[in-house]
């Protein structure tokens, strides 16, 4: 135990947890820790550790394509085309699983039953067949039923029998592809020192949304290497020497080697939180490269592999785009060569067409990841050097032991600070807590998971922390090294999946609606026509109705009614957000939805606007029509009498050809004049006073009054122009 970690112990008390104010226990629920117990993260060995990396991607779709589904589906038959094409040695790497229920390897032979000895993971034994159908079937049925019908189905290509489909209604919700060729990770964390790891799957989920994830599952060999050394052939045989796999070695490991790219560099220009290298190898040992870099590239110092300046530098890397202005993030070419022939956002060719597919990397250079992290052993191994039997042991300690219990005090001697550092997936620290002790008050409460944590009155010796971008299963004992290492591989990472799959659907929904909008503004900023509007409602209907389809067959807020894995995945759900997600995309849709809702009304009202308009002119036009049709007014005898002319009383000769047409056009024009002003009279004391005059309404008075006085001037003109009587 550091001196940090034994500090603030005198004043403790085992039986009654009282004592002096201890800031390492704030918030911390009475009694849980045993601070006496606490050992330095550097002397818990850890009998083994596997990591499960989740890469959340997202399809690039062109802005003008975003409410198209079926180009997503275009893209998807492209991406399978890609997986299952013949690479540079002349075969596939990739294969399709049809069967997805056989996601994961067979597990170890020993870890079907619940021993005492650590679980040979590395050893490559194969179970037998009665094993594996034992463990798939406790993974099936751990579901709901409907959940059971999209996790588990068998998609047979050749008959379509697959009866859950995509959003496009004729692709499965989840295509699943196996990469053959991945064997070994070696991570350096710096020049001298380096962890190795069996590559247990690497596999691709890809999601009927436009969504995938890329499964990487690695086993920690429980011993560090030498720049020299090779892998022992027995990895779990525990070493008496500074090598030894322990806790804060764990904990910086899962530090590093999450890390797709540098998130800073120093004054000095070296990339930061980033392993020394990271190196993916196939089974023939040769390192796995994006097809065309030079092989030796693979293996090079991160900060020589990836520099800040000059050509290929992370500087160069985030230049925009030249096309799109766009900047993305520089990935390493050790996490992209492993997704090959897959292309990242970023490294696409300049002459590639952009009907081919491209991924995003959506979250950030953390890659979210899974632990299972084991520490049978650890408490014994300290004191069994101190006490060779079990009097010198301390009395709870060897109460704990009489009673089968001693897993638990494996658990204990981890600190309060290293369960918040694998929690939070913090580097090894030498201060007591990471962060503020007021600041992880609640750290209990909102991030552990501790059912099943030891104590003196209950059995169990595990607990599972949640934080979002990782969650770690930390325990000891046969049953978690047997059985909860099954589920780990299993059970929890189909709860994983399902939540990914939630989580990367959801951010490819709502970028297809932000580059719906973009395009939206992008054309009515240079003038377009109406078409716009009819194409960005006909996107957006599309978009609501892959939505319909997402919530109703990619989300899920209960797996079980079992209650314990109904509490974990709350928990789970409650550390990644998704409701408040959720909550995001549904509201950007429905203010997207509110928008086109106005369009149409503003549409329709416009058109009403225009009919009134026509009805408007027609009424005047009407009107005149009607008043003419009265045949009394167009009588020739009528004419001398109306406007005083010759023949009046048979007095004078009747009016020629000429001067008729004249009096019939004053008679037309007077009544066209009439009925206009009428109806610019009548239109002008209907109007709403109490509001601004509309447009529509402006521009009927303003045809009414111009009409009027038209038919005025054209009276007043034919009355000129015809003959004075007795000339």
């Amino acid at each position: 135990m550091t001196e940090a970690a034994g500090a603030g112990a005198e004043g403790f008390d085992r039986e009654t947890g009282d004592g002096d104010h201890d800031a390492r226990l704030e918030g911390a629920p009475s009694g849980l820790y045993r601070p006496d117990l606490w050992r330095a993260a550097r002397d818990i060995p850890v009998a083994a550790a596997t990591h499960v990396f989740i890469w959340p991607l997202v399809l690039r779709i062109p802005d003008d394509r975003a409410g198209a589904s079926d180009f997503a589906l275009k893209m998807r038959r492209k991406v399978i085309r890609d997986l299952l094409a013949e690479q540079g040695d002349g075969a596939p790497v990739w294969e399709e699983v049809e069967d997805l229920l056989r996601h994961a390897d067979p597990p170890s032979p020993m870890s079907t039953a619940a021993s005492t000895e650590p679980v040979d993971r590395a050893s490559g034994a194969e179970p037998d067949d009665l094993a594996e159908r034992q463990v798939a079937y406790a993974e099936f049925v751990y579901f709901y039923d409907f959940l059971q019908n999209v996790l588990f189905r068998k998609n047979d290509r050749q008959s379509g029998s697959s009866q859950v489909l995509g959003l496009d209604g004729s692709e499965p919700v989840i295509r699943l592809f196996r990469r053959k060729d991945a064997a070994r990770l070696t991570v350096w964390l710096d020049a001298t020192t380096r962890a190795a790891a069996e590559i247990k799957r690497c596999n691709l989920y890809l999601f009927g949304t436009g969504a995938a994830a890329l499964i990487v599952e690695a086993n920690l060999h429980p011993r560090l290497y030498g720049p020299d050394d090779k892998p022992s052939k027995d990895p779990l045989k525990q070493h008496d020497d500074d090598r030894t796999l322990t806790l804060d070695r764990v904990q910086t490991l899962i530090d590093r080697m999450r890390r797709c790219y540098p998130p800073y560099y120093d004054d000095k220009s070296t990339p930061g939180l980033v392993p020394h290298r990271l190196v993916f190898e196939d089974r023939a040992g040769r390192p796995i490269i994006v097809p065309g870099t030079p092989e030796a590239n693979a293996s090079e110092h991160v900060g020589n592999m990836l520099p800040f300046d000059g050509p290929g530098g992370a500087w160069a890397t985030i230049a925009p785009d030249p096309k799109t202005g766009r900047r993305n993030a520089p990935v390493m070419a050790q996490w992209r060569g492993l997704l090959a022939p897959l292309r990242i956002d970023g490294y696409v060719p300049g002459d590639m067409s952009s009907d081919e597919p491209v991924w995003r990397h959506v979250v950030d250079e953390r890659i979210p990841m899974m632990s299972f992290v084991s520490v049978t052993g650890a408490y014994e191994a300290a004191h069994r050097t101190r006490h060779p039997s079990l009097d010198g042991w301390p009395e709870d300690d060897r109460l704990y032991h009489e009673k089968n219990r001693r897993d638990g005090l494996d658990l204990l001697s981890i600190s309060r600070g290293d369960w918040m550092r694998l929690c939070f997936a913090d580097a090894a620290g030498s201060y007591d807590l990471p962060y503020s002790p007021n600041f992880l008050a609640d750290f209990e409460r909102k991030s552990c998971y501790d059912r099943f944590f030891p104590s003196t009155v209950s059995q169990g010796a595990s607990r599972t922390m949640f934080a979002g971008y990782h969650t770690a299963f930390v325990g000891a004992g046969g049953f978690f090294d047997g059985l909860i290492s099954q589920h780990f591989r299993r059970h929890y990472f189909q709860m994983a999946l399902i939540l990914t799959m939630e989580f990367a659907s959801l951010l490819a929904l709502s970028s297809r609606i932000s580059a719906q909008v973009t395009n939206l503004k992008r054309t009515a900023d240079v003038g377009t026509n109406s078409d716009v509007a009819a194409d960005f409602r006909d996107a957006m209907l599309q978009i609501e109705r892959d939505f319909l389809a997402f919530v109703h067959i990619y989300r899920f807020t209960g797996i079980s009614n079992q209650i314990q894995p109904h509490e974990m995945f709350c928990k789970w759900r409650e550390s990644l957000g998704l409701d408040a997600l959720f909550d995001d995309v549904k509201e950007e849709l429905q203010a997207a939805t509110r928008f086109l809702l106005s369009m149409e009304q503003t549409r329709q009202a416009d058109s009403a606007n225009r009919l009134a308009v026509i009805a408007s002119v027609g009424l005047i036009v009407g009107l005149a029509a009607a008043v003419l049709s009265m045949n009394f007014l167009l009588v020739p005898e009528l004419f001398p009498r109306l406007f005083g002319m010759p023949g009046a009383d048979g007095a004078g000769e009747a009016p020629g050809e000429w001067p008729v047409f004249l009096q019939h056009l004053r008679v037309v024009l007077a009544t066209f004049g009439a009925t206009s002003f009428s109806g610019f009279g009548l239109m002008w004391l209907l109007r709403d006073k109490a509001a601004a005059t509309d447009r529509t309404t402006r521009k009927l008075m303003s045809f009414a009054l111009v009409s009027g006085v038209l038919g005025a001037l054209g009276f007043a003109v034919a009355t000129i122009m015809l003959p004075t009587p007795g000339l």
